[in-house]
């Protein structure tokens, strides 16, 4: 988790080293994760979602008064449907030997 945020959290300071965290406003989120063309609407979610997490843990630890980009809304994730073909299925099955597991 901690990695996690911290690659995200980097790339937005990076992008905006001046600001301090009262100086953020949503827009400097949404112009931060939509440079980022290439990805899709789940990664440009958990760009935005790494943010106002901070941003929160940051208000109610006491560090800023308020959250600036508290109205900040992050765009819907995408569907992850997984299919795995019959035979290899079988093949897990088969292979698993704790029953409750299958």
């Amino acid at each position: 988790t901690f990695g996690w945020y911290q690659y995200r959290l980097q790339r937005f300071i990076d992008y905006y080293p001046e600001l301090t965290a009262s100086q953020r406003k949503p827009y400097h989120v949404q112009e931060w994760a939509d440079q980022y063309k290439d990805h899709k609407p789940t990664t440009s979610r958990n760009y935005i979602r790494s943010i106002k997490r901070c941003m929160i843990w940051a208000t109610r630890q006491g560090y800023i008064e308020k959250n600036p980009i508290e109205g900040l809304e992050a765009p819907a994730g995408e569907a992850r449907d997984v299919f795995i073909p019959k035979p290899e299925f079988e093949n897990l099955l088969a292979n698993t030997p704790d029953q409750n597991l299958k």
